[in-house]
């Protein structure tokens, strides 16, 4: 996988040697300063990419036993600010079934004519984990080709060249063009030899689109091989796709990440040896990567008496499993695909205390065959990994595994490597996600199941006191339930000077983005009212306390607004390019009671209101009563993911509410404290 916006090769650069044979160096395309970006016409970008040209060939060679895929991907940036000059630094992936054979990197001076070569003394190899990282003892050695381009200063202009050979085409991750900086030119270009045959499929913003190559006969040559292919074998066909002034992919608030929305080019070696066909091939690829590590051995059968695992129930007996795993294992996240890592032992993963997806799952599976259960793999994308074309047989993009445990007709989930999770239940980016089911006779694709939003609870209470100054003081009482229970649990694991604002987001709401969020309340601290959670015992609700630092408003007058500030702060953007990914469906609740001076009451009760929606259903209720003015906010999100087209569904009820907010209660002397109403407000 390349990483963001600074891995990329390209064909007709020359490329640096590492000890390679002088032909790796194919003749080097000049820059004229014709190319060069007007810095006035991307105001806000740090830097410009002149050109991203990537150029795979795939061919058969005579001993080998799979087809070869060789990569050679270029990219020319200018640099625009200070900040543009941190691109010069790139790291080049590789695994057990690729290695990077060239880098080579150049930074033009004075609009091309002048140039200062890399030389071979700023390429490193890289660990993969840093040192000290729980991964790195169960995965260490290098993972990285790392260089530094020399002297890049703002105004020049760049180029990094990789040559990279995958002995292993089958699962070759997408080409991704552009990205996070605004692009002039990309190019993608496939060489296939005559006898292969590979689907190809473009995707933008996640979503397929119909472009559609240029096919010109040539002839095929690998630059990592000394012998050329005979007469007639080097015969194939090149495929081009040109991708002109693309502009870059915009951080918009809750979006899947830059790369799964850059353009995308996805590649399928159809014919050949090993070649994927079918989901079939694609559960047989992973059979073959864990070989017989799902099976117990005598350290899972040891590690099951040390957790407890008795004579329970089945549901037990899975809930046991499940807060081991999430609990104490920790995960390698890898983000690669899930043959990029060598598969380990569940004996490995218990000594060590941590896995990759594909590890932990097959610890997972051993502990549940060990205790007289059986469970199914499930091959899925992390979050915003790649874009998703279910009708593209390839594991490329599928870097994760969860476990289906059969339940009654239905199956109970268990990812190990989200902690803090109901029993049986998925985290909310994964769930309507579409997966791979590895049975033992092949695979089937299948939609991971969502929750009804009542199984998700954010309800959230205020209990503020003003003073005749102006002056609110209080604390905030949470009762988290279902996956933000599980996001709270994984919050008390943070550094503790990482807790507040992460809690916070939590229960009031990410106001990021929005440049007019007032702050409102300020966290002094946050704590479990709950004590310790048995093991295997994770549904009941997380019980949270914040205790809050006093805010000063104006005067007594009360704007909510200023109090809790906005939820969902990134819908201030009245247009968006990318889908808004909500996570699981939640009910999500922020109750204010606020305790008015001795003496002083409202001037007028603001309106309640019930605003049913097709995305989030909107409540608010206002009361008074014994003194207490009373504020309840209710978002019910009916939809997890909410395409552009319905943007403003999301946004406008959201908005309205906003404004609501905004509006401004007058507490004054003589105002109305509820008295006749009792002490219930609602």
């Amino acid at each position: 996988m390349w990483t963001r916006a600074v891995v990329v090769v390209f064909l007709l650069s020359a490329l640096f040697s590492l000890g390679c044979p002088s032909r790796l160096r194919p003749e080097r395309e000049r820059l004229g300063s014709s190319e060069l970006a007007a810095a006035a016409d991307f105001p806000d970008a740090r830097a410009v990419i002149l050109l991203d040209r990537t150029e795979v060939t795939f061919a058969q060679m005579q001993k080998a036993p799979l087809p070869l895929a060789e990569v050679v991907h270029t990219r020319r940036i200018q640099v625009l600010t200070e900040a543009g000059r941190d691109l010069a630094r790139v790291l080049v992936p590789f695994d057990e079934r690729s290695r990077v054979f060239s880098i080579q990197g150049r930074t033009y001076k004075n609009g091309g004519s002048e140039f200062v070569e890399m030389n071979e003394g700023a390429i490193v190899d890289v660990d993969r984990f840093a040192s000290g990282v729980p991964a790195a003892r169960i995965y260490g050695g290098p993972g990285f080709r790392m260089a530094k381009v020399p002297d890049v200063e703002v105004g020049d202009v760049f180029e990094v060249t990789t040559l990279l050979r995958v002995r292993d085409p089958r699962w070759l991750e997408p080409v991704v063009v552009g990205g996070d900086l605004p692009l002039l030119r990309g190019e993608v270009i496939i060489n296939v030899q005559k006898n292969l045959d590979v689907d190809m499929r473009v995707s933008s913003q996640a979503t397929v689109v119909d472009v559609k190559p240029t096919r010109i006969p040539t002839t095929i040559k690998l630059l990592t091989e000394k012998a050329a292919l005979r007469e007639g074998e080097d015969q194939g066909t090149r495929y081009a796709y040109v991708f002109d002034r693309t502009p870059a992919v915009f951080p918009e608030g809750e979006a899947a990440d830059g790369r799964a929305l850059a353009t995308q080019v996805h590649l399928l070696l159809k014919s050949g040896p090993g070649a994927f066909r079918s989901i079939d091939d694609i559960a047989a690829w992973y059979r073959e990567i864990v070989g017989v590590n799902e099976q117990p051995d005598a350290a899972t059968r040891e590690e099951l008496k040390r957790i407890g695992l008795g004579k329970g129930s089945k549901s037990e007996k899975v809930a046991l499993i499940q807060r081991y795993l999430q609990d104490e294992i920790k995960d390698a996240p890898a983000f690669s695909n899930l043959a990029a890592l060598r598969a380990r032992t569940p004996g490995d993963v218990i000594r060590f205390q941590v896995g990759d997806a594909k590890d932990q799952a097959s610890l997972c599976l051993a502990l549940l065959r060990a205790a007289g259960l059986d469970g199914l793999p499930v091959l899925v994308s992390r979050h915003g990994s790649f874009a998703s074309i279910p009708d593209l047989p390839t594991p490329a993009p599928f870097n994760h595994v969860v476990i289906a445990v059969p339940a009654g007709g239905s199956y109970a989930w268990i990812d190990p490597a989200t902690p803090g999770l109901p029993t049986g239940r998925l985290p909310g980016l994964l769930q309507g996600a579409v997966g791979v089911l590895v049975t033992p006779a092949g695979g089937e694709l299948i939609n991971l199941p969502e929750d009804d939003a009542h199984k998700n609870t954010v309800d959230v209470r205020l209990e503020l006191a003003l003073a005749a100054d102006g002056q609110v003081t209080g604390d905030i009482r949470g009762v988290l339930s279902g996956v933000p229970a599980a996001r709270g649990r994984e919050i008390f694991e943070l550094p503790e000077e990482q807790q507040l604002s992460a809690m916070k987001t939590l229960l009031l709401g990410d106001a990021s983005g929005d440049p007019d969020a007032k702050p409102g309340v300020v966290f002094s601290d946050v704590f479990r009212v709950a004590g310790t959670v048995p093991r295997g015992n994770i549904d009941e609700a997380l019980k949270v306390q914040v205790r809050l630092q006093p805010l000063k408003l104006k005067n007594t007058n009360v704007v909510f607004d200023d109090v809790v500030g906005r939820p969902l702060g990134f819908l201030w953007r009245e247009g968006r390019r990318s889908s808004v990914f909500l996570g699981a469906r939640t009910v999500w609740k922020i109750r204010v009671d606020l305790k008015m001076p001795e003496g002083m009451g409202i001037a007028e009760l603001p309106v309640s209101v019930d605003k049913p929606g097709s995305v989030v259903n909107v409540e608010e209720r206002w009361a008074v009563a014994d003194g207490v003015l009373s504020f309840q906010r209710t978002f019910t999100f009916n939809e997890r993911i909410v395409p552009p087209a319905r943007y403003d569904e999301l946004r406008s009820p959201v908005v309205a509410s906003w404004t609501r907010a905004r509006q401004i209660v007058r507490v004054q002397p003589g105002g109305d404290r509820g008295a006749a109403y009792g002490s219930d407000q609602f």
